[in-house]
């Protein structure tokens, strides 16, 4: 009986999810135990350079990057504030993160991953995590200039039950059509 009281609380706290003001250490913490789990190592950024290093050099983007700020959660009160301490730390995040990988650079949705983070941890935290879900657990992928992988991953959600072969030729068919759909996602 005791067990069982202890099973249906167990699967309730599951439902209701992880409380709001734990999920940045939880999800720090499921980063740290998906790195010790790894037997092949992550590609690294390039380069090394220490966030706050990172935050003292310029970068090309800035002005994508402030003009998508506005964009980014506008009507959620810690990113409402043109300039306010939501939006600073989040220019702060996608600018050094546009340094740390020059190949991906600043990509319009990345600012909604950098948001989210944000509201659950702190800037540098927000920081090191963002660049653990893009080079660790290769998102950074679906954001690389030619979208290749994007692409893939439209063709099969719209195709889920095709085999790999069969997604190949629809993937020969309709790049073209998806190039346009993927772009005018991202402009939009």
């Amino acid at each position: 009986a005791h067990l069982s009281l202890i099973f249906v609380s167990f699967v309730c706290l599951f439902h209701s999810g992880v409380p709001r003001q734990h999920r940045g250490e939880i999800w720090r913490f499921l980063s740290e135990q998906y790195l010790l789990q790894q037997t092949v190592p992550s590609r690294p950024p390039s380069n090394p350079t220490p966030y706050k290093e990172l935050l003292k050099q310029l970068t090309s983007q800035q002005h994508a990057i402030l003009i998508d700020l506005g964009r980014t959660f506008p009507t959620h009160p810690y990113f409402q504030a043109q300039l306010g301490a939501g939006q600073l730390s989040l220019f702060n995040i996608l600018k050094a993160y546009s340094l740390l990988d020059p190949e991906v650079g600043y990509c319009q949705g990345l600012s909604f991953i950098a948001g989210v983070l944000l509201l659950h941890m702190g800037e540098e935290d927000a920081f090191n995590m963002l660049k653990f879900l893009m080079f660790d657990v290769g998102l950074r992928k679906q954001y690389r200039p030619d979208m290749i992988i994007l692409q893939v991953r439209c063709i099969s959600l719209a195709f889920p039950e095709s085999t790999p072969a069969c997604l190949l030729v629809l993937y020969q068919i309709i790049c073209v059509q998806i190039c346009f759909i993927c772009l005018w996602i991202c402009k939009s």
